[in-house]
């Protein structure tokens, strides 16, 4: 239910779309001072056939001390795939992620409707 990532020295993805998919009850992401994380989540190789839903369960994400973050989605501002769903997300925390500049892409901000804390 909680993946946590604390102090990672040659990690750049937490989650790759391989383990996402194996990941199904997760409810929350941790990571903090990993020094070369450059995203959070790879979607890159999740099929649109995917039957599963993925994040669904994800309620709270929190970032800390990501010095090289440079997006929380690989994969720029395209749309999420379908079987990728966020209805239960409703905390963001984000702190000391200095080269962060866009947290959520329209194609995913839209559909957050039960985001309480950002």
């Amino acid at each position: 239910k909680l993946l946590k990532l604390q102090s990672c020295k040659r990690m750049w993805v937490a989650i790759t779309a391989t383990l996402l998919q194996r990941l199904l009850s997760l409810e929350e992401v941790e990571v903090t001072w990993c020094k070369q994380m450059s995203s959070i989540f790879d979607l890159g190789n999740i099929s649109s056939e995917n039957q599963q839903f993925l994040l669904s369960n994800l309620r709270i994400i929190r970032l800390h001390g990501l010095e090289s973050l440079r997006t929380i989605w690989k994969g720029g501002v395209k749309p999420l795939p379908p079987s990728v769903r966020l209805a239960k997300l409703t905390v963001v925390v984000l702190s000391s992620c200095g080269s962060l500049k866009v947290i959520f892409p329209y194609s995913i901000a839209q559909n957050l409707l039960q985001l309480e804390v950002l």
